[in-house]
């Protein structure tokens, strides 16, 4: 069956290192090999997998992060950030995650992998996100200052 995923995308680290070869990336990709780069995830050489539906659209994508321990880190970007959560755990507490990069994240973000292999895999057949599993990332938002005589500046003209 073909899928929703039109581009597949992982690091390894071990290749670049020793072939100086970019991250690689995969059109058209079946589920195998998506489930093949979310399984080869290892936390050190091999720590994301972003999936794309479209070529146009670079910004919308379900990214995998991790790999340490079997448990990952999911979430999905359309403008808006979704997170596939652990509902056996609440837990708040911050964790460092190696996804291409070092992130800081809820330990109830990390996911058990065939929890997350399941998820990848109904985002591969339908292109979307779905299950309660999925929360919206509320963004804190931003507080604006305005200059006022308190800091000095000017406060009538």
């Amino acid at each position: 069956m073909a899928g929703k995923v039109k581009v597949l995308m992982y690091e390894d680290l071990g290749a670049r290192r020793a072939t100086g070869s970019k991250d690689v990336k995969v059109l058209d990709p079946s589920w195998r090999d998506i489930e093949l780069a979310i399984r080869a995830m290892d936390g050190a050489d091999r720590t994301f997998v972003a999936l794309r539906p479209s070529l146009e659209d670079p910004e919308t994508m379900l990214v995998v992060g991790g790999g340490e321990d079997d448990r990952r880190v999911c979430f999905f970007y359309d403008g808006d950030e979704y997170n596939l959560v652990d509902q056996h755990n609440d837990s708040q507490e911050p964790v460092e995650v190696l996804m291409g990069q070092t992130s800081v994240r809820p330990r109830r973000e990390l996911v058990p992998l065939e929890a997350v292999l399941a998820a990848v895999e109904r985002f591969f057949e339908t292109g979307a996100i779905q299950g309660d599993a999925w929360l919206k990332q509320e963004l804190p938002s931003l507080q604006v200052h305005e200059p006022g005589p308190r800091d000095g500046s000017p406060s009538g003209r």
